[in-house]
């Protein structure tokens, strides 16, 4: 097929896309995996992003290997002081 044909092809797809909300959904959905990224990158910064954080995660890290606690009472504990200096 040539290009005439491929132009015409993509113009049904595109018509179907917007006829059946397929553009829209995907559209959402890159939208939605933005806002997800963004609020990731703050809050991987915010926990993790302080030599005050840096040394909190390496005694979990200790505490975790040496038996102390689990990674999930890490991770816990972790939301749970930045919850706390968050003031809420």
């Amino acid at each position: 097929q040539g290009i005439p044909e491929m132009l015409a092809a993509m113009e049904r797809h595109r018509g179907h896309q917007d006829a059946t909300g397929g553009l829209e959904q995907r559209r959402a959905r890159r939208v939605e995996q933005r806002i997800r990224l963004l609020v990731e990158s703050v809050l991987r910064e915010r926990l993790f992003g302080t030599p005050a954080a840096a040394a909190r995660l390496a005694d979990l890290v200790a505490g975790v290997r040496g038996g102390g606690t689990t990674p999930y009472e890490a991770a816990s504990r972790i939301l749970a002081s930045s919850e706390s200096e968050d003031g809420r």
